[in-house]
């Protein structure tokens, strides 16, 4: 994910089974959720942590994504989903 990304509404989603981004992507659009950017976060390995982030244009779809996410049942797994909290404001402090 790019710095851009994280400055987007983003919802995280925990309780994923062990998949691939692609078909992460491909559940949540047949629940015809619009978004910009999936990922399934992964270890060293490359195996699934069990969690993923997914980003959308405006913070209203990701209200209304993890509400319709929130409690659905993935090959026998019931995920959760919340809205991720706005990034800090980074502070510019002056070097004197």
């Amino acid at each position: 994910m790019t710095e851009k990304d994280l400055r987007s509404p983003t919802v995280r989603v925990e309780g994923l089974p062990a998949l691939e981004d692609l078909d992460f992507e491909k559940w949540l659009t047949s629940l015809s959720i619009r978004l910009t950017q999936v990922m399934v976060v992964r270890d060293r390995a490359g195996r699934s942590k069990f969690y993923g982030f997914v980003v959308f244009e405006t913070r209203e779809q990701a209200e209304v994504a993890a509400q319709t996410i929130n409690g659905r049942r993935l090959r026998n797994r019931i995920v959760s989903a919340t809205v991720s909290q706005d990034p800090p404001q980074r502070v510019q402090q002056r070097v004197a």
